[in-house]
């Protein structure tokens, strides 16, 4: 492995972060995904039908919704805290970067609420701008769940701290690989010269 090329997925595997992901959002009844540089490396838990079925269905939606994700976990990566923020479709999401040997990683993205009920009028204007019919979307957005902003939070920040046990878990494994690759190293030294005493 690359010690200075670590994906998320070097330092947990994919159904691990899967299977936690998925308490945080069955704990928290919100939405979660685990994203990289290139975008998600998860199946969304707890996506909700506005996000899933009409604006993630959207070109231009879809592509709002990952360029979002990376500039939370970004914004987080900055400011050395959980970054909550509306999406581009008017949710309430946060996110908390994974950070190992200083290198940002990667991303645990939470939300898909709101902190009050929703404008109307706002999301139409939304609807159109995505292509998608305006009833269907009013209906879905009275669907998401409305969580007052201080348990939105509360959420971000359990988030952050699962992603800064896996920036330490991954801090870890990349330590002990660079060890045994120092004791490989050193093994193959040793061999080497003894190859050497025996040409001789």
């Amino acid at each position: 492995m690359d010690l200075n090329n670590v994906t998320l997925l070097d330092v947990i595997d994919r159904h691990t972060l899967q299977n936690l992901q998925d308490a945080f959002a069955a704990a928290t009844g919100m939405a979660a995904i685990a994203t990289d540089k290139n975008g998600p490396i998860t199946e969304g838990s707890n996506f909700t039908d506005f996000c899933m079925k009409l604006t993630r269905k959207s070109r231009t939606g879809a592509d709002r919704c990952n360029q979002c994700d990376l500039h939370g976990g970004e914004e987080a990566s900055r400011t050395g805290k959980p970054a909550v923020y509306f999406c581009p479709s008017g949710l309430m999401d946060f996110a908390a970067p994974v950070i190992v040997n200083g290198q940002h990683i990667g991303n645990l993205i939470g939300g898909q609420v709101l902190p009050e009920e929703p404008d109307e009028e706002k999301f139409r204007r939304i609807a159109k701008e995505l292509g998608i019919d305006e009833d269907e979307y009013i209906a879905a957005i009275h669907k998401v769940k409305v969580i007052p902003k201080r348990q939105i939070e509360a959420a971000a920040n359990l988030l952050w701290q699962m992603a800064n046990a896996l920036s330490e878990v991954g801090y870890q494994k990349l330590m002990a690989l660079d060890s045994q690759k120092g004791k490989d190293d050193l093994v193959k030294d040793v061999i080497n010269k003894f190859t050497t005493i025996d040409d001789q």
